[in-house]
């Protein structure tokens, strides 16, 4: 089975905006869907990638950073 891990920088606040988005991603594609989060926000990439990756065959990354860092 394959599985997709949306990552995101994460925020202070507002982090159920990309929770709510894995959610809808894992409905519409019927895939195993996880949020790592680089800094701020729980789970951490890594820890998202091990729990996504001990599931999944196969884990497809997609990053989900809105902005240009700085």
């Amino acid at each position: 089975m394959d599985g997709i891990l949306l990552v995101a920088h994460g925020s202070e606040t507002g982090n159920e905006s990309i929770t709510g988005l894995a959610e809808r991603v894992s409905g519409i594609t019927g895939l195993p869907t996880a949020v790592g989060f680089k800094r701020y926000g729980e789970p951490k990439l890594r820890r998202a990638f091990e729990g996504l990756a001990s599931r999944c065959g196969r884990v497809a990354v997609v990053p989900l950073f809105m902005t240009d860092g700085r």
